[in-house]
């Protein structure tokens, strides 16, 4: 059902293969900031990429969560990674999130272009109704970002999940609905010109 490579003006995604990308993703994943409201304060990034790495594998043969493996077009850059989960086709929806980026790309536009592939999948292609977006409270790069692509604010999860081994993190929801999705479309649109 879900593509296995959706490809933007400058980026592709490919549904993450162990055999694949592995390698190059536990390289380009080493950098601590990427990782900063997630690894645990006694955990080395070797040993917490390999578990994340471990948790795609295990993920894809659940079908849930699926990761899209993001690239450049020209140089094949592996440049991250970002998630469909909690997927309900009985439902119609999903949430998008995990979603990192190596940091030379940080504020680079990227994110739109990937949350444009992997909206108008879910959107355009499988008609569905909604995706969530779950955001730790203290991430104030994400948080910019889910304003900055016009997701919809819905409240905060108090004491939501368990992160980093033992803090216990607010999670502020936000949301696009089928009915935002041609507005949000256009501007993105826009954006990538």
């Amino acid at each position: 059902m879900f593509s296995k490579s959706l490809e933007g003006p400058s980026i592709k995604l490919e549904l993450y293969d162990n055999n694949s990308h592995r390698l190059n993703l536990i390289k380009i994943a080493q950098s601590a900031e990427l990782w900063t409201y997630q690894i645990p304060t006694n955990t080395n990034v070797s040993s917490f990429v390999n578990n994340y790495i471990e948790s795609l594998n295990t993920g894809h043969l659940n079908h849930d969560p699926l990761a899209y493996i993001i690239i450049d077009s020209q140089s094949q850059q592996l440049l991250g990674s970002s998630r469909y989960y909690e997927i309900s086709k009985t439902d119609k929806k999903c949430c998008i999130g995990f979603t990192w980026y190596i940091p030379e790309r940080w504020g680079s536009g990227i994110n739109v272009e990937v949350k444009n592939l992997m909206l108008s999948q879910i959107f355009d292609t499988f008609g569905w109704n909604r995706v969530g977006f779950h955001v730790d409270s203290r991430n104030k790069r994400s948080l910019a970002a889910m304003a900055k692509i016009g997701a919809t604010k819905e409240g905060i999860l108090k004491q939501h999940k368990i992160v980093q081994g033992d803090f216990v993190r607010d999670t502020v929801q936000f949301a696009i609905t089928k009915d935002d999705w041609p507005t949000i479309k256009s501007s993105f649109l826009t954006f990538l010109g």
